[in-house]
């Protein structure tokens, strides 16, 4: 695995406002049941985007709101959703995004085939909700 941008904070070396930021996540609603990815590493430190969100606290904190409330709260499947991140995490070459969502795709019912297409740019769903959310998704990231 590639070394994160960032180097992954502590939790006991949190400053206040960071600690706001790590219990909304490792406590919030994505930690809660299973989870296909984990929100922290061994050492209980944020992975992935989440640790970045450290670096400024305030944005940190707007940014996982925002995230928890597309994914809690939205209108979307969970396959329109997650479908929708593979195409964004695809076109950007995100690489955590890409295998933590592949991974949440499998559990929303998205097949390997169709995986594998979004990777090659080639999905094209057959529920027409599924394939306005790709084609909207992937006009978004071309302009």
């Amino acid at each position: 695995m590639n070394e994160p941008r960032f180097a992954p904070v502590a939790p006991a070396d949190l400053t206040a406002a960071q600690r706001v930021v790590y219990d909304a996540v490792a406590g919030g609603r994505r930690a809660q049941g299973s989870q296909a990815i984990p929100l922290t590493d061994s050492d209980g430190r944020l992975r992935g985007p989440f640790n970045a969100m450290l670096i400024s606290p305030v944005l940190g904190n707007a940014l996982q709101a925002v995230g928890a409330a597309v994914r809690y709260d939205g209108s979307l499947t969970d396959r329109e959703r997650e479908l929708a991140i593979l195409v964004v995490a695809n076109h950007w070459r995100s690489r955590f995004e890409w295998e933590s969502h592949a991974a949440v795709a499998r559990r929303a019912g998205v097949t390997e085939a169709e995986i594998n297409a979004v990777a090659a740019g080639s999905v094209a769903p057959a529920e027409p909700r599924e394939a306005a959310a790709v084609t909207w998704v992937r006009t978004l990231v071309q302009t």
